[in-house]
């Protein structure tokens, strides 16, 4: 697999770290899905994003070498359910989840969500005043990509009203190119998201408005999950990493 500049770049001065140069750093296969900023495939076919970066550096800390791998939502987590000794970047906790994956600590806080719409539409997804309100008008269709969490008071919320819902088996990209061809009215997205998503997509980010709501939670955490394969010895040694490298993660 050939890796980006970046991400080289980042190799050789991990490289230089006791915990990186240790002899026997055991290879580990991590998958993401192609969610930019976050985590991507770029261009010249090599892993990229930010959280990517993050990661790399915590899995060098704790003494992995990480075999990244892009991979469909669903798949990863089809995987992760049957043990498999496979960990993923960036995931949200959900009760369901914690049923069968390991979590390291949290790797990220994002922005609290924020509704996404066409600008040409602003005006009628404002008009609720709230998130359960819009939620609860039927005529107005959510995008929702399954497997994915918005977070579990969100998910709660989206269970409890009942909204009008497109479900999506495709990326973060794919389901905004459905909000601009008008397939969905509205889509729930962290505002940092919004202009890699559109520009990987294709599309203007000038195309589409973000809308906050009073009722939207805080910004959701982020983690590392595994399949029940990676022992508790090594959900351990990552979790010191972290401690180590992003302690405002507390």
């Amino acid at each position: 697999m050939r890796i980006g500049k970046t991400l080289l770049l980042l190799l050789v001065v991990c490289s230089c770290c006791p915990a990186a140069a240790r002899a026997g750093d055991a290879a580990l296969d991590v998958a993401y899905i192609e969610y930019p900023p976050y985590y991507y495939t770029a261009p010249d076919g090599s892993p990229d994003g930010f959280l990517l970066f993050r990661g790399e550096r915590i899995f060098r800390e704790a003494g992995v070498s990480p075999r990244f791998q892009s991979m469909p939502a669903q798949r990863i987590l089809e995987l992760i359910r049957s043990g498999e000794r496979l960990c993923s970047l960036g995931w949200f906790s959900t009760p369901e989840r914690r049923s069968y994956a390991r979590y390291t600590r949290p790797i990220y806080r994002g922005r609290p969500l924020a509704v996404v719409a066409l600008g040409s539409n602003g005006s009628r997804i404002r008009h609720p005043g709230s998130l359960r309100a819009l939620l609860k008008d039927r005529s107005m269709r959510i995008g929702l990509i399954d497997g994915h969490s918005e977070g579990n008071e969100v998910d709660e919320m989206i269970r409890e009203t009942g909204p009008s819902v497109v479900r999506i088996t495709g990326s973060e990209a794919q389901r905004l190119q459905m909000l601009a061809l008008g397939r969905v009215d509205y889509l729930l997205q962290a505002p940092e998201e919004l202009e890699s998503l559109a520009r990987s997509a294709g599309l203007d980010p000038a195309l589409f408005v973000l809308v906050d709501m009073p009722d939207i939670p805080p910004g959701n955490l982020r983690y590392i999950i595994c399949g029940k394969a990676v022992s508790s010895e090594q959900i351990q040694r990552l979790d010191d990493a972290i401690l180590k490298l992003f302690d405002e993660l507390r």
